[in-house]
């Protein structure tokens, strides 16, 4: 994972050096590729690693597979200092998710909607995505309810719908609350059901890793798919606001192998894989 805070890039995954410096999990580096060596959060765990990132304010929320902080239980949920990447101790998830959470993203009321293979969260059953308040609780305004995604889910984002704003899980999922929705749905706006202007007709093939929404409103799909609604894309794609493949966007043959990540360049609109 990747987050650009201004002069600095912030890295998560499952690394232990990063450009010569002991790092684990998470670092922040100048835009030139120097270690900050002032920002050190010591991740610990059975294997930990970090696959989503997010800005909170000035802090960082981070996310994955860990059990500490700087020495303090936290279970795979987190938000830490810029300066020194230190604890910040107002999120606290209690025990957390039973598996990792893979994906995040933070609305702009400051609550945060996780995606992932956890199917309890803090002892509460939370299949594979939900919402949690700033301070880590579980946000019982949004209820996925108990039967959730069937599959991990790989990425969630919000997608303004009206008035509103709606949230977007994809991954390896074939059903959401028992319906089939083969890899992608969009929630109504309370997480109870699916979103009926959203395009229920269609498949992706494969797992769908990402998904990225551009100014206009339409999504980047990227994963491992190589069809969607039966139409030929391979491992991207982009869908128009309703869920319906933009049939203007198709790069051909593509990459050769799975895509995980995505972005749109600013200045130019370019995709970036």
């Amino acid at each position: 994972s990747l987050l650009v805070d201004g002069a600095s890039y912030l890295l998560g995954g499952d690394f232990t050096t990063v450009a010569g410096g002991a790092r684990v999990a998470l670092a922040r580096l100048s835009t030139a590729g120097a270690l900050d060596v002032a920002f050190n959060p010591a991740l610990t765990g059975a294997t930990p690693s970090v696959h989503a990132l997010a800005l909170d304010g000035t802090n960082y929320v981070l996310a994955g597979s860990f059990t500490t902080v700087g020495g303090i239980g936290r279970s795979s949920l987190a938000r830490v200092l810029p300066t020194t990447g230190a604890l910040e101790p107002g999120l606290n998830p209690g025990t957390g998710p039973n598996a990792v959470i893979r994906s995040l993203v933070r609305d702009s009321s400051g609550r945060l909607l996780v995606g992932g293979d956890f199917t309890t969260f803090n002892g509460t059953t939370l299949s594979r995505f939900g919402r949690l308040a700033n301070n880590g609780t579980i946000d019982s305004s949004f209820n996925p309810g108990g039967s959730g995604a069937d599959a991990p889910v790989h990425a969630v984002g919000l997608q303004p719908v009206g008035a509103g704003t709606h949230a977007v899980v994809a991954g390896d999922f074939y059903t959401v609350n028992n319906i089939v929705v083969s890899r992608l749905a969009r929630l109504n706006s309370t997480g109870t059901g699916l979103d009926a202007d959203f395009n229920l007709s269609r498949e992706a093939n494969g797992t769908i890793t990402g998904v990225l929404r551009q100014p206009d409103g339409r999504l980047l799909i990227i994963g491992s798919f190589t069809t969607y609604n039966g139409v030929r894309r391979n491992l991207i794609a982009r869908l128009n606001a309703n869920g319906t493949l933009d049939g203007n966007f198709d790069i051909g043959v593509g990459p050769a192998g799975t895509v995980n990540s995505v972005a749109v360049d600013a200045a130019t609109g370019a995709v970036v894989l």
